[in-house]
């Protein structure tokens, strides 16, 4: 049997306004036992720092004390506690993301076979588009990270670019793989 190929990661440009950077669980008792998540931590960190300057909300789940410190929260930032690797299920995610507007979220996390994939899966449920940065993501094989960033392409086998539904808005539920090297924040982009 043969794997199916995945699709090259696509470029994406975010709206700041309607966008959250949601980051799962990287923290210090799963991320240093698995050498992708500490070889992906400066991306992440970059994309952070991306992110926050251009006023993007962050979103945090896991133990507060435990969050590796190059990707650690800032005062203010969103914590959400929840039970389980969909991060909306029992939690006031959704309520955070909706009270800020959020339509569009960007998600980096450990664990890919689980926080990473149920979220993603419960974001689109809940229409929201969702990008996955492949590189932000990690697990405790290979084939959990393979088997992740296919389910997350899960109605978009192609990662066709993100499409505008109308004006500057995504069309919902829509779910691709990104590089956190090719996602950039617009000015632009008017929330709708």
């Amino acid at each position: 049997m043969e794997l199916p190929q995945i699709p090259q990661p696509v470029a994406v440009t975010l709206s700041p306004a309607t966008t959250a950077f949601l980051i799962l669980d990287i923290q210090q008792s799963n991320c240093p036992r698995r050498p992708d998540c500490i070889a992906s931590l400066p991306k992440m960190a970059a994309l952070l720092e991306r992110a926050r300057a251009a006023g993007v909300l962050v979103v945090y789940t896991g133990r507060p004390a435990e969050i590796m410190p190059e990707v650690s929260p800032r005062a203010g930032e969103p914590f959400p506690t929840s039970r389980g690797p969909d991060k909306f299920y029992d939690s006031d995610l959704d309520q955070i993301l909706k009270n800020r507007g959020v339509k569009t979220l960007l998600v980096v996390g450990s664990s890919a076979i689980a926080a990473v994939m149920r979220t993603t899966d419960a974001a689109t449920q809940r229409g929201y588009t969702v990008v996955v940065a492949e590189d932000g993501i990690s697990a405790d094989s290979e084939f959990e990270v393979f088997y992740a960033r296919y389910h997350v392409l899960r109605g978009n086998r192609a990662n066709a670019p993100l499409r505008r539904a109308r004006g500057d808005a995504y069309t919902n539920g829509e779910r691709h793989l990104c590089r956190s090297s090719i996602v950039s924040f617009a000015t632009s982009i008017r929330p709708v």
